[in-house]
């Protein structure tokens, strides 16, 4: 939970530390996948995009329904300009939770995080993924 409270209010660093600790200290743990889903959540927040393409694929086989993490899917390859990728994560996510991934979509309050610009990055990378901004926006947030 401190990794996730630090990551979402802007620590992304911290959160990513705390919760990398988390992982380790409990590599079996059945809330791990949403561990991983945290990782991914911090790692696109710091922008790095690779590692959250990583912590969003392991979430996604850890837990194939859940939505989220082909979500933070989406963010990642958007942020990294892979964007047949991104569409597909989120066609993907669409199947499984149209009405979460709608809202997402719509709604840059729709995200958890304490910073205004971080939920703004995380909804204009989806949007990228789902062709309602231009690509070009993802520059800016590399």
């Amino acid at each position: 939970n401190l990794g996730m409270g630090e990551a979402w209010s802007g620590d992304h660093a911290r959160g990513i530390e705390c919760l990398l600790r988390a992982v380790r200290m409990s590599p079996r743990d059945p809330w791990l996948p949403h561990y991983h889903h945290l990782l991914a959540s911090a790692a696109g927040l710091a922008r790095d995009y690779e590692s959250a393409r990583r912590w969003a694929l392991a979430a996604h086989r850890q837990s194939p329904s859940n939505p989220t993490s082909l979500v933070l899917l989406a963010v990642s390859c958007a942020g990294m300009g892979e964007l047949s990728d991104a569409r597909a994560a989120l066609e993907e996510a669409r199947r499984i939770a149209p009405e979460y991934v709608e809202v997402r979509l719509q709604h840059a309050d729709s995200y958890p995080y304490r910073r205004r610009e971080d939920r703004v990055h995380a909804w204009t990378l989806v949007r990228i993924a789902g062709g309602l901004e231009d690509p070009r926006a993802a520059e800016t947030l590399r």
